[in-house]
């Protein structure tokens, strides 16, 4: 139906609603979810009696609770990590992204054993929940990760404006005839 709602017959409109997962590159995560969303379907293909309407409605359901929880942590995660490219501090008010419990382990490696299973993507992020009041603990004692190597955000942005100014002066430039 166009508001998304299931028909009554049992189909659906279009693809399972959590088909493709849109993550952050960073991780590789796309890929990963991408074989265990193929591992299912085929699973669930090959599951003999079924039609193609009972597969896709299994399907989207599996999607809803495996997939999707992936999704929605990458969400949350990347909107947290732009504000802090921002300038932002670590925010303490709110529910900390997986980021910053995943890199509390820098300083305090015994969260690994709730982190590894996640890391791996054995548990789903949820199981982040278990660690986050310690690590909440952790960054509210003034502890923040190490910041890798390279350009500063500023450093960055002047790179960024000299190739702009320099393509901006290319454009205005008069054509050559090559002979």
């Amino acid at each position: 139906m166009p508001d998304g709602r299931r028909r009554t017959s049992g189909t659906t409109r279009g693809p399972p609603r959590h088909f493709i997962p849109d993550t952050n590159p960073s991780l590789g995560r796309g890929i990963a979810t991408s074989f265990l969303q193929a591992q299912r379907l085929v699973a669930l293909l090959d599951e003999p009696g079924r039609d193609f309407s009972d597969v896709a409605l299994a399907f989207d359901s599996w999607c809803t609770e495996h997939i999707k929880p992936w999704f929605v942590d990458h969400v949350y995660t990347d909107a947290d990590l732009q504000r802090r490219w921002a300038g932002g501090d670590v925010d303490l008010s709110r529910r900390l992204p997986s980021d910053l419990i995943v890199a509390a382990a820098e300083a305090h490696p015994e969260l690994n054993s709730t982190i590894m299973p996640y890391f791996m993507m054995r548990a789903l992020p949820s199981s982040l929940t278990a660690i986050e009041p310690r690590v909440r603990d952790i960054y509210a004692s003034g502890w923040r990760p190490a910041m890798p190597e390279g350009p500063s955000r500023n450093e960055l942005a002047e790179v960024i404006a000299q190739t702009t100014n320099r393509q901006a002066r290319a454009d205005r430039a008069e054509p050559r005839v090559v002979a």
